[in-house]
């Protein structure tokens, strides 16, 4: 009786124990399995450590004199562009760093960021803002950016897709083919997916992270993003829908007219200066401040 408690005890216990013995912590830069996912460390200098938990779950932490830039993340590799990340994380920046969804794509070679929270700096900076998409229970700022950097295939110059809530959040849905395309929309390439992963990035700074919760999945979105100037509902911001508003201004039957995208300036009225607004957007996608 007694060998039967103490092997039930020991069962018992290495049950418990082994979360943290299968726990890894990684502290320089290196890339493998996380359980169905595939984890990435990648940094310039510095001290930053990652620990992997399970389910795709990790904490990280950040901070020394010497810390330059650097990222995690976990996630799936290719990726198909229909992946639905739901997250929740204990996020404790100081200084410049964000958090959300991050991958690159090829042929073209695209860096991309859904960011929903960030530390004292807003990323990408002062770049304009060249629309916005509404999803998941928030709307996201669309910028695009190309820069020198080094990048999955050496150094060189590369496009920069960055989507940033306008409210922070730390928990939540990501609908990812809704940025995608919201991108498609605004006629940006799209390259090969090399990866869709969860990600937190720091940058000259220090802080704490326990994500917590994580799951990648697959399923199809159940609604197509609406995209503010894309009137007929074609996924793109062109000529023929601002021809849309000024017909609907006038009176003009017009067989598809979203209304809600039509008011580019938001003052509650459609007309001739919202089809001016977006017929400039058009032509110079730098103006496309909706």
């Amino acid at each position: 009786m007694i060998k039967v408690f103490l092997n039930g005890l020991l069962v018992y216990f290495f049950i418990a124990l082994a979360p943290w013995v299968s726990a890894q912590t990684i502290c320089n830069n290196a890339t493998g399995p996380h359980g169905d996912y595939t984890y990435e460390y990648w940094k310039d200098q510095g001290e930053a450590c990652m620990t992997l938990g399970p389910e795709g779950t990790f904490t990280f932490e950040w901070g020394s004199e010497k810390l330059n830039n650097v990222i995690v993340r976990t996630g799936v590799r290719p990726g198909i562009g229909n992946e639905i990340v739901k997250y929740a994380a204990d996020y404790q920046p100081n200084g410049n760093s964000y958090l959300g969804v991050y991958g690159w794509m090829q042929n073209p070679l695209i860096e991309y960021y859904i960011i929903d929270s960030w530390g004292t700096w807003k990323p990408p900076g002062s770049i304009a803002i060249l629309g916005t998409i509404e999803t998941d229970g928030g709307i996201y700022d669309i910028y695009h950016y190309r820069r020198y950097m080094m990048a999955i295939a050496g150094p060189g110059y590369i496009d920069q897709y960055y989507n940033v809530r306008q409210s922070k959040r730390t928990s939540g849905t990501i609908t990812v083919a809704n940025h995608f395309n919201a991108w498609r929309a605004l006629d940006m390439a799209m390259g090969e997916f090399y990866d869709v992963s969860f990600f937190i990035e720091a940058y000259q700074s220090s802080g704490y992270a326990d994500v917590y919760e994580l799951s990648i999945t697959h399923t199809e979105p159940t609604a197509m993003p609406s995209i503010v100037g894309d009137v007929n509902n074609d996924l793109k911001i062109d000529i023929i829908d601002s021809l849309l508003v000024a017909q609907f201004y006038v009176g003009i039957p017009v067989e598809v007219f979203i209304e809600t995208n039509g008011d580019v300036n938001h003052d509650g009225e459609i007309n001739i200066i919202d089809a001016l607004l977006i017929a400039q957007c058009y032509v110079s996608q730098n103006s496309c401040n909706f």
